[in-house]
This record gives structure tokens, C-alpha cells and sequence, in this order.
């Protein structure tokens, strides 16, 4: 008996051994930035959402981890994890990044306060202004800032950007639309911060691939064909739809 039951020990190992060898599994670097991504939110928000499904549709299984969003970029530039999730493409990134295809398309914003709205012609005309943002990001205007016709005063986070804004250490506040309005919500300062009418740009959103991971040329291809099947499916449609009607939120 002792004995069988020592075989059915060792077989089960060495199918677990098996398994593991040959799991498909990508590791990602995610942070907060609601509504898209948040350990906050169901399925990590509509995002998390999207990425997890297109690689679970080839068979990958996939590990976020939480970070802030400067140190999963780092990390993931030194490959140690596979993949980080929501970038715009910069000629900087790309030396060390694959782009997968976009998976939304979506603006950024100039916040202002409402007793003191800005305004500007041509984003040169910025420069006057003190204007913040958030370590790690770009905003589009990457050569502006390298020319010093534009500073961007960048903070750890978009709500320590909204507070310096709020003490009149800021004149404008740069972000994403949706995730800056989230965040103003959620630090209970709609009466007092708004987005400028006019809309600063529209970029795409990627999921980007460090050059250093041994798996970089088969997860683009995986991940690409999935989020091309999610379309087609009309999923992203409906993950985008449920986050506008507050379905992500626990």
C-alpha cells in the first residue's frame, strides 16, 4: 500500500513539473489608473480587463503585479516582467519596448481650477504657465520639454498634482481625460477642478513588450491576435461600455 501510494506521489509531482514547464504564463506590470486599471476594481478595470481576456483567448495565463507606475516601467525595461500595460508610443520608449497594436484611442486634458481657467493657442503658449504631470508619463509635447519651450513640473502621482494645483502651486494640470476626471471624483473636488473645453490631444493607448524578455516576439503576436478577436467580437466595445456605466466598481 505504502508503495502505491509512493508512485501516485511521484507520478503527481512529475505531471505538476510537466504542467509548469510548459504553462504559458506572461507577467505584467500594472498600477493605478482608474477607470482603465486598478486593483480596485473588478477584473482590475476595463483595461486589465481587455489584456487578460486577449491573452487568455492563446492560451496564456497572466500574473499583474502592482506597482507604481515608474517602477513597473523600470522593471519591465529590465526585464523583469514581460510586459507593462497602457503606454503611448515615444521614439525613447520604442529603444526599449515593442508596441503592440492600439486597443483604444483616447484624449488628454488640461485641468484647470474653476476660478482660474487658462488658455492657449499653440502648446508653445504653455510655457508661461506652470503646468504639472506625472513622473513617467509624456504628454505629447516631448520636444517642446527637450527645447525647455514647455516644463512640465512632474509629480509621483495625478492627486499630489491636483493638490499642488489646489494650493496654487500649479496653473494647469495635464492627464487623461477620463482618468483625471476619476480622479477628481474620487478626491471629492468636481466644485473646484475642471477640464479645460478645449481638448489637448488624442493618442493611442498600447501594451508594451521589454526587448529583454526571451518571450517578446511571441507575446506581441499572441497578445495582438487576441485583442484582434475581442474586436471582433465586440467585446472592447462592451468592457468600455460597462466601465461608463460604473460596472468596474466594486
Amino acid at each position: 500500500m505504502i508503495k502505491v501510494m509512493f508512485h501516485i506521489i511521484c507520478l503527481s509531482v512529475l505531471l505538476n513539473i510537466s504542467f509548469f514547464a510548459h504553462a504559458k504564463v506572461v507577467k505584467i506590470a500594472n498600477g493605478e489608473w482608474p477607470p482603465y486599471t486598478s486593483s480596485k476594481l473588478r477584473h482590475g478595470g476595463f483595461l486589465t480587463h481587455i489584456v487578460k481576456e486577449a491573452f487568455e483567448t492563446q492560451g496564456y495565463t497572466v500574473q499583474f503585479s502592482y506597482l507604481s507606475w515608474n517602477r513597473g516601467f523600470e522593471m519591465t525595461r529590465l526585464g523583469f516582467f514581460d510586459s507593462t500595460i497602457g503606454w503611448t508610443r515615444t521614439e525613447e520608449r520604442e529603444k526599449h519596448f515593442f508596441f503592440s497594436e492600439p486597443i483604444f484611442n483616447k484624449s488628454t486634458s488640461v485641468f484647470q481650477l474653476k476660478n482660474k481657467p487658462i488658455s492657449w493657442l499653440h502648446n508653445t503658449d504653455l510655457g508661461q504657465y506652470r503646468v504639472g504631470g506625472v513622473v513617467g508619463y509624456t504628454y505629447g509635447i516631448d520636444e517642446l520639454e527637450k527645447q525647455g519651450e514647455v516644463k512640465v513640473l512632474r509629480s509621483p502621482s495625478l492627486e499630489k498634482s491636483y493638490r499642488m494645483l489646489m494650493l496654487n502651486r500649479l496653473d494647469a494640470v495635464l492627464s487623461n481625460t477620463l482618468a483625471g476626471l476619476e480622479i477628481i471624483k474620487q478626491l471629492g473636488l468636481t466644485h473646484k477642478i475642471e477640464a479645460n473645453p478645449k481638448l489637448f490631444a488624442e493618442r493611442d493607448y498600447h501594451i508594451i513588450f521589454s526587448k529583454k524578455s526571451p518571450q517578446n516576439d511571441a507575446l506581441v503576436e499572441a497578445f495582438n491576435r487576441g485583442l484582434a478577436e475581442l474586436k471582433m467580437q465586440g467585446k472592447l466595445e462592451e468592457y468600455i461600455r460597462a466601465s461608463a456605466r460604473g460596472d468596474y466598481k466594486m
